[in-house]
């Protein structure tokens, strides 16, 4: 693996809506890869919270609890793009990697009106990842 800044030219990292809106996590690492022109390839921009008991039967695959509808993905990826994800690496299963591709064909755009959805959305939920003090 090539140290970063030494001829590798791209960034994986999870950024998730409302992990980024609650807390500002992944921020840094965004604000970095942009500096050094990096490719941001984004993953769980599609995941919603922490594992819930029902997601072993629901989302078997999932080891964290999956947005659970298409408007909600649509904006989430939307707003992952906007804040400079290049890329979105799309969950495992079949129907998210589908949604994934209807948003890409769709277009990705973030109203004001989605980004205040997701706003409340991301301050009732506790973020899959939660920001520690460095």
């Amino acid at each position: 693996m090539k140290e970063p800044g030494k001829g590798c030219r791209n960034s994986a990292f999870p950024f998730n809506f409302a992990s980024m809106i609650k807390n500002g996590y992944g921020m840094h690492v965004m604000k970095k890869a942009k500096e050094k022109e990096m490719v941001v390839l984004g993953i769980k921009s599609m995941a919603l919270a922490e594992h819930q008991e029902s997601d072993d039967q629901d989302h078997p695959k999932a080891w964290y609890h999956p947005i659970e509808d298409f408007e909600t993905a649509r904006k989430a990826v939307s707003y992952s793009v906007s804040q400079g994800v290049n890329i979105i690496i799309p969950p495992g299963d079949f129907e998210s990697f589908k949604w994934a591709v209807k948003i890409e064909e769709g277009g990705l755009t973030l109203t004001n009106e989605d980004l205040d959805a997701l706003k409340a959305i991301a301050n009732g939920t506790v973020p899959l990842f939660p920001l520690k003090q460095r």
